[in-house]
């Protein structure tokens, strides 16, 4: 029964998946995508009461790290072309 309904929670998140990069913009969806490893972890130490290794806490700290770092650097990017934009006319 158990595995049951992690199949249909997973179908029901692929299907909420593919309406996402459908409808939203792929860059930021997919950024979004990345912190699952993280969120992981946190429910598998307070349902499971598993403790991650050292080497997965600081795979898991790069991987958010790396996700914000990539948001602010988009944003930015794209405020600077926008800025830019505006300027030229």
């Amino acid at each position: 029964m158990f595995m049951l309904a992690i199949g249909a929670i997973g179908a029901i998140q692929l299907a909420f998946l593919t309406l996402a990069l459908q409808n939203g913009p792929a860059g930021p969806i997919t950024v979004v995508l990345t912190i699952r490893v993280a969120f992981a972890y946190v429910l598998e130490f307070i349902f499971l009461r598993f403790s991650p290794s050292l080497y997965s806490l600081i795979g898991a700290i790069l991987v958010l790290v790396s996700s914000i770092g990539l948001t602010i650097l988009t944003h930015r990017i794209r405020t600077s072309l926008v800025s830019h934009e505006g300027d030229s006319t």
